[in-house]
């Protein structure tokens, strides 16, 4: 895991983002190391043993949206892996677009993705869903279906409120919600 690469005179040449990715295998996992303009490791991702062969004739890198992709096929690596039609979409069980292991991929709708987003940075709950009210001096649970709010109610304790916001993701979203 150098910042050189051997060529085939014997020479060492300095690595860029376009060499070939070195794939480190693991017990049940491999890691592919991807690398920056300067040739430097920044990022690792991760896929199944038996998806090397295939996903190593390429060469990947981290896109500005935080996903592995391949320029020279113009894809992201959690769709190659996948077979993902193009009317669908391929969603990060687990939010993290750097691990492209198929236990942490689903093939999903644009609609059944979206029930699996992450907490957004502006919560200030630590619960997507679940908002202090000033007006009611309460605590509000929603969810949204269908890009249209729809109110659980106002709720003294913040338990009551993440309660009621969890008891409708499961009702509404089903096996596609953000488990976290």
């Amino acid at each position: 895991m150098g910042d050189k690469i051997l060529i085939g005179d014997g020479r060492m040449k300095k690595r860029t983002r376009y060499e070939p990715n070195e794939i480190i295998l693991h017990e049940n996992y491999a890691e592919i190391l991807l690398y920056n303009r300067q040739g430097k490791v920044t990022h690792s991702a991760f896929i199944d043993l038996e998806d090397v062969e295939r996903v190593n004739k390429y060469t990947w890198g981290r896109s500005a949206n935080q996903y592995v992709e391949c320029r020279e096929l113009n894809i992201y690596l959690h769709r190659f892996i996948m077979n993902c039609p193009k009317d669908m979409e391929v969603d990060h069980i687990n939010h993290n677009g750097l691990d492209n292991r198929k236990e942490n991929l689903r093939i999903v709708t644009h609609k059944q993705n979206k029930f699996n987003n992450p907490i957004l940075s502006t919560n200030t709950s630590g619960v997507t869903g679940v908002s202090w009210s000033k007006q009611k001096n309460k605590w509000r649970a929603y969810i949204t279906i269908d890009d249209k709010q729809k109110s659980l109610g106002y709720y003294f304790n913040k338990e009551d409120a993440i309660k009621a916001r969890k008891e409708a993701e499961e009702k509404y979203f089903g096996e596609f919600r953000n488990k976290e």
